[in-house]
Protein backbone atom coordinates (compact mmCIF):
# COMPACT_ATOMS: atom_id res chain seq x y z
CA UNK A 1 0.00 0.00 0.00
CA UNK A 2 2.88 2.35 0.53
CA UNK A 3 4.28 1.74 -2.97
CA UNK A 4 1.47 2.70 -5.01
CA UNK A 5 0.68 5.58 -1.88
CA UNK A 6 3.75 7.08 -3.38
CA UNK A 7 2.82 6.38 -6.78
CA UNK A 8 -0.06 8.41 -5.92
CA UNK A 9 -2.98 6.52 -5.45
CA UNK A 10 -5.54 9.10 -3.48
CA UNK A 11 -6.59 7.75 -0.74
CA UNK A 12 -10.38 6.73 0.70
CA UNK A 13 -12.11 6.94 -2.80
CA UNK A 14 -14.86 4.67 -4.06
CA UNK A 15 -12.94 3.69 -7.24
CA UNK A 16 -9.26 3.68 -8.28
CA UNK A 17 -7.84 4.47 -11.37
CA UNK A 18 -6.81 1.51 -13.46
CA UNK A 19 -3.54 1.56 -13.02
CA UNK A 20 -3.99 0.97 -9.19
CA UNK A 21 -6.41 -1.97 -9.91
CA UNK A 22 -3.75 -5.13 -9.97
CA UNK A 23 -2.25 -3.54 -6.52
CA UNK A 24 -5.07 -3.48 -5.09
CA UNK A 25 -6.63 -6.60 -5.72
CA UNK A 26 -3.26 -8.04 -4.19
CA UNK A 27 -3.37 -5.91 -1.34
CA UNK A 28 -6.93 -7.20 -0.77
CA UNK A 29 -6.33 -10.78 -1.53
CA UNK A 30 -3.15 -10.77 1.41
CA UNK A 31 -5.21 -8.86 3.67
CA UNK A 32 -7.54 -11.88 3.43
CA UNK A 33 -4.80 -14.19 3.65
CA UNK A 34 -3.60 -12.40 6.99
CA UNK A 35 -6.88 -12.44 8.38
CA UNK A 36 -7.47 -16.09 8.14
CA UNK A 37 -3.65 -17.16 8.90
CA UNK A 38 -4.66 -14.96 12.62
CA UNK A 39 -7.60 -16.98 12.69
CA UNK A 40 -5.73 -20.42 12.62
CA UNK A 41 -3.51 -18.98 15.09
CA UNK A 42 -6.43 -17.84 17.29
CA UNK A 43 -7.43 -21.63 16.95
CA UNK A 44 -4.67 -23.38 17.96
CA UNK A 45 -3.69 -21.45 21.03
CA UNK A 46 -7.38 -21.78 22.11
CA UNK A 47 -7.27 -25.49 21.33
CA UNK A 48 -3.73 -25.82 23.22
CA UNK A 49 -4.82 -23.93 26.06
CA UNK A 50 -7.80 -25.94 26.44
CA UNK A 51 -6.61 -29.68 26.10
CA UNK A 52 -3.16 -29.44 25.74
CA UNK A 53 -0.71 -31.00 27.81
CA UNK A 54 0.66 -29.20 31.25
CA UNK A 55 4.14 -28.54 31.06
CA UNK A 56 6.59 -29.63 33.68
CA UNK A 57 8.60 -27.65 35.82
CA UNK A 58 11.79 -27.28 33.94
CA UNK A 59 10.89 -28.34 30.53
CA UNK A 60 14.21 -27.27 28.49
CA UNK A 61 15.92 -29.10 31.95
CA UNK A 62 18.15 -25.86 32.19
CA UNK A 63 20.32 -25.37 35.14
CA UNK A 64 20.05 -21.97 36.08
CA UNK A 65 18.86 -21.01 39.44
CA UNK A 66 15.32 -20.22 38.23
CA UNK A 67 13.83 -23.49 37.08
CA UNK A 68 15.10 -24.70 40.22
CA UNK A 69 11.48 -23.20 41.83
CA UNK A 70 8.20 -24.65 41.73
CA UNK A 71 5.94 -22.36 39.36
CA UNK A 72 3.90 -20.39 40.78
CA UNK A 73 7.74 -19.99 43.32
CA UNK A 74 7.11 -19.57 46.86
CA UNK A 75 7.05 -16.15 48.88
CA UNK A 76 10.56 -16.05 49.27
CA UNK A 77 11.81 -18.72 45.95
CA UNK A 78 14.00 -20.03 47.96
CA UNK A 79 14.47 -21.57 51.74
CA UNK A 80 18.24 -21.06 51.92
CA UNK A 81 20.50 -19.51 50.00
CA UNK A 82 21.70 -21.64 46.83
CA UNK A 83 25.42 -21.78 46.08
CA UNK A 84 26.35 -20.99 42.57
CA UNK A 85 29.08 -23.98 41.57
CA UNK A 86 28.51 -24.17 38.09
CA UNK A 87 29.75 -21.75 34.74
CA UNK A 88 26.97 -20.55 32.58
CA UNK A 89 27.76 -22.26 29.39
CA UNK A 90 27.58 -26.30 30.65
CA UNK A 91 24.82 -27.14 29.03
CA UNK A 92 26.33 -29.54 26.83
CA UNK A 93 28.93 -31.27 29.72
CA UNK A 94 27.64 -34.60 31.08
CA UNK A 95 26.63 -34.32 35.16
CA UNK A 96 27.40 -30.29 35.11
CA UNK A 97 26.09 -28.60 38.25
CA UNK A 98 24.97 -25.34 38.33
CA UNK A 99 23.77 -24.69 41.90
CA UNK A 100 23.59 -26.45 45.01
CA UNK A 101 20.38 -26.36 47.10
CA UNK A 102 20.69 -26.20 51.08
CA UNK A 103 17.91 -27.54 53.12
CA UNK A 104 16.46 -25.23 54.64
CA UNK A 105 17.43 -24.67 58.62
CA UNK A 106 14.62 -25.37 60.98
CA UNK A 107 13.13 -22.35 62.71
CA UNK A 108 11.20 -22.74 66.11
CA UNK A 109 7.67 -21.54 66.20
CA UNK A 110 7.53 -17.57 66.52
CA UNK A 111 11.36 -17.17 66.07
CA UNK A 112 12.52 -15.01 63.29
CA UNK A 113 13.81 -17.00 60.36
CA UNK A 114 17.36 -15.27 60.09
CA UNK A 115 18.64 -11.85 60.96
CA UNK A 116 18.07 -8.48 58.74
CA UNK A 117 22.11 -8.23 58.30
CA UNK A 118 22.45 -7.82 54.15
CA UNK A 119 18.92 -7.53 53.76
CA UNK A 120 17.65 -4.61 50.98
Amino acid sequence: MHLIGVQGMPRRVSDYADQFATWNLIISFSSFVLGLSSLVFLYNMIVSWRSGPKAVGNPWNALTIEWQVSSPPPIFNFDAIPSVVGGPYEYGVPGAVHAVLKEAEPVAAGAAAGTSEGAH
